[in-house]
């Protein structure tokens, strides 16, 4: 009975936290979700009160600690205010400073295989087609995840080509360009990125390495030629050789 209690302090202090920077950071647009489990929480340690078993000077104990944290915060409310907004401007410079360096590799990424298609359909009677993109000005704004770039090689062969944002708070690793190869259309109204991927390759990008690499990993079978990582020195040549080998390998399979 007694770890129920702390969790519903816990529940209540953490609550109390939330409201509070809630309200004062989303122009008090405070989540009913939060009130809710606040007061249903409220609740359930009322009903833990009337238990006969619960030891009486043990949840004072409780409650006293929880009031001391309470005053506390209370009582330097400003100073975690301007904590907060001294992390979240740091947290914006981070997030300016990763996009202008990184969205560069990004950019050529995209340019290189468009540039590779057209020049594959020159030459061909079979013509691969492709739609058009545009990347988020910020590789940490909400356009990315709804970033999509849709190729189609035949009727039941597609890549479909996302970033997948996996929010990691210490910047360590930035936004994957995810390629899947479908028997789906991405042309299609009814296209879902929950579809299953005939296979699917990830490319990362680990900014906070002291040797910045890209790194590919696969949720089915990996293609032999391809390495497991790529210097990015000379990130032109080694995102160009990659696509080549990923472009070549998926128009084996055309015939």
């Amino acid at each position: 009975m007694h770890w129920l209690i702390l969790v519903g302090i816990a529940f209540i202090a953490i609550g109390t936290l939330l409201t509070y920077l809630g309200s004062n950071y989303q122009s008090n647009k405070v989540s009913n979700e939060i009130i809710n489990k606040i007061d249903s929480t409220n609740e359930k340690i009322k009903e833990l009160k009337k238990d006969p078993e619960i030891n009486k000077g043990e949840l004072q104990i409780i409650e006293n600690e929880f009031d001391s944290w309470a005053s506390r915060f209370v009582q330097n409310k400003d100073s975690y205010k301007l904590k907060i907004e001294k992390d979240n401007v740091n947290s914006k410079e981070t997030e300016i400073n990763l996009s202008h360096t990184w969205l560069p590799f990004y950019e050529n990424f995209f340019n290189t295989l468009d540039k590779m298609i057209k020049a594959y359909n020159t030459h061909s009677k079979h013509k691969i087609v492709v739609g058009t993109y545009s990347l988020p000005s910020s590789l940490f704004s909400e356009e990315v995840n709804n970033f999509i770039f849709k190729v189609s090689f035949k009727e039941n062969m597609h890549w479909a080509i996302f970033l997948t944002s996996l929010g990691n708070q210490d910047y360590e690793i930035l936004p994957m360009i995810s390629i899947c190869q479908l028997s789906q259309s991405p042309f299609d109204k009814q296209f879902s990125k929950k579809k299953v991927a005939l296979f699917n390759a990830d490319l990362s990008f680990y900014p906070n390495l002291q040797n910045s690499k890209i790194r590919i990993f696969y949720n089915r079978f990996r293609i032999k030629e391809i390495q497991d990582e790529y210097d990015l020195i000379n990130y032109q040549a080694a995102i160009k050789d990659l696509i080549r080998l990923l472009f070549e390998h998926q128009l084996a399979l055309l015939n």
